[in-house]
């Protein structure tokens, strides 16, 4: 939106100069050198204002932004409301038949002319019942609660990404309600990324990867949001048959090549804001083995 105005504000900008520079040429008669410093003097005051409105734009409207309050549709008029059946003859089977339909609570209402109590509240009238005997419950819609959105998080501070937080609804049956829910992410929202990794001995290669990866993955999550932390833990499977070898060496060194003992799970580096340690501790980590292919990931995630 901003850059759309800062657009049409440098059209006007460079029309404004034309016209100016013509008029002032053929009216004034100014040199080439009153004309630069006229210029330069009109472009300094129009820098001046695009910065005000940018400062005001970014400022300003985000807090003037207000949620849609919301609506009660409608109701379709025409519904034949006198059609209540006779074993529901009832003000709360009334109400409940369609959002059009009001109830006549006069028991003497329909004595001496054949109307049925349940119809819209209009023919109700026009059929004589009065005002104060016709029930039709209306529904409402307000908000409670609409808090700004916080564009920075700071810690210990309740975020507010949702507007509005609270909306209270009374409708009556068959009724329909409208209202919009505003989402913005706030600026350096808080982000834990753990990696979780299977280190069984066909993930070799992709360990190596990772241990690579590491400072990039951290640099792209930092270009998302300032306030992000890193850790590590790693995954095998059960330390039971069918899924390792029950042969202590087995157990002591499942692979061919030497490597760590199976393990179920391990946490090898807490949540830190320490990327280059993330490198470190995924290279640093040991590969293992196993003799099936389903290793223990639920079992880790669930620690």
């Amino acid at each position: 939106m901003l850059e759309f105005f800062k657009q049409i504000i440098e059209n006007l900008f460079v029309r404004l100069i034309i016209r100016f520079s013509a008029t002032f040429d053929n009216q004034m008669g100014c040199s080439i050198l009153g004309c630069r410093l006229c210029f330069k003097l009109f472009t300094f005051i129009f820098l001046f204002l695009i910065n005000c409105f940018i400062i005001l734009a970014e400022n300003g409207w985000s807090q003037k932004e207000q949620a849609t309050e919301g609506e009660i549709l409608p109701s379709e008029p025409g519904f034949p409301c006198y059609s209540l059946p006779h074993e529901n003859y009832t003000c709360s089977g009334c109400i409940q038949l369609h959002d059009t339909c009001a109830w006549c609570m006069d028991e003497s209402f329909n004595n001496l002319a054949q109307y049925s109590r349940c119809d819209s509240a209009q023919t109700l009238a026009e059929h004589g019942c009065a005002q104060e005997y016709i029930v039709d419950p209306k529904s409402t819609l307000r908000t409670v609660r609409d808090e700004s959105f916080n564009e920075e998080v700071e810690d210990g501070q309740p975020t507010v990404q949702l507007r509005p937080q609270h909306v209270e609804i009374v409708i009556r049956p068959k009724s329909r309600a409208r209202f919009f829910v505003n989402f913005r992410q706030p600026r350096d929202y808080p982000v834990d990324l753990y990696y979780l990794m299977d280190l069984s001995y066909s993930m070799k290669d992709d360990k190596e990867k990772l241990s690579q990866l590491g400072d990039l993955l951290a640099d792209r999550m930092r270009s998302i949001t300032k306030n992000f932390r890193l850790g590590f833990g790693s995954f095998i499977d059960k330390k039971v048959m069918p899924f390792v070898d029950p042969r202590k060496e087995k157990q002591e060194s499942p692979c061919s090549e030497g490597c760590a003992p199976t393990y179920g799970f391990r946490h090898q580096m807490k949540i830190s804001t320490n990327t280059a340690k993330f490198a470190k501790e995924v290279d640093r980590a040991q590969i293992s083995g196993n003799l099936d292919a389903p290793e223990g990931g639920f079992d880790a995630v669930m620690q």
